[in-house]
C-alpha cells in the first residue's frame, strides 16, 4: 500500500512477496502502472553495488531477526544496480554487508516492471543468525513527473520510514514456508 502522507503514482500497484529456500532469500516485486507512468533508470552497462538507490524507482528489503536490533537492508534498481546494507539497530551502525552479489532478474515492459533476486542466506546468517526472519518489502515508485510514492507492506510512522521493527511484518521461519 502507498503511504497515505506522499502522493501515489495514479494508478501504480505494488505487489511484494519472499520464501527462505535453500538457495536463500528469495523475493519477488511487481510494479503494475500505466505506460509513461513510471521512471525507470536504464539498465547499467555494469551492474553493481550503488549508493542511494532509493532516491528512484526501486524495491527494498529490510530483514531482521525476531526482537533483535541488528538488520538487513536491500535495494535493487531496475538498472540492475543494489545495494546490502547492515545496520546494528535503528538507522545505527551502517556498513556495507558480504560481498556476494544477489542474483537478479529484471523484467521491464510497457506496464509492469518485475524484479526478482535471491539473496544468499549466508549474507543474511552473518549479520541476523540462523532463521526465523522478520521482513519488510518495500518500493519506492518515482513517477516521470518526478514525484515519489513509498509501498510498503506496513507503515508505521507519520513520515515514510521503511527501517522500523515494526514494518518488518512477514515472518519467515523455516526453509520453504512463510
Amino acid at each position: 500500500m502507498a503511504h497515505p502522507a506522499t502522493p501515489a503514482a495514479a494508478d501504480v500497484r505494488v505487489t511484494a512477496w519472499g520464501q527462505l529456500e535453500a538457495r536463500g532469500l528469495v523475493l519477488g516485486f511487481a510494479v503494475e502502472a500505466p505506460d509513461g507512468v513510471l521512471a525507470v533508470p536504464a539498465r547499467a552497462a555494469r551492474p553493481g553495488r550503488r549508493d542511494r538507490l532509493w532516491e528512484h524507482t526501486c524495491c527494498e528489503a529490510f530483514v531482521g531477526a525476531p526482537g533483535g536490533e541488528p538488520y538487513v537492508e536491500l535495494n535493487l534498481s531496475p538498472s540492475g544496480d543494489w545495494a546490502l546494507w547492515a545496520f546494528d539497530g535503528y538507522r545505527s551502525g551502517m556498513r556495507a554487508a558480504a560481498s556476494e552479489v544477489p542474483r537478479t532478474r529484471i523484467l521491464h515492459q510497457p506496464h509492469e516492471l518485475r524484479i526478482d533476486a535471491i539473496v544468499p542466506l549466508d549474507a543474511l546468517a552473518a549479520v541476523l543468525g540462523a532463521p526465523p526472519y522478520t521482513i519488510g518489502l518495500a518500493a519506492v515508485i518515482e513517477t516521470q513527473g518526478g514525484e515519489h510514492a513509498y509501498f510498503a507492506l506496513a507503515h508505521t510512522e507519520p513520515r515514510p520510514d521503511f527501517h522500523t521493527r515494526a514494518g518488518r511484518t512477514l515472518v519467515l521461519d523455516r526453509l520453504g514456508a512463510p
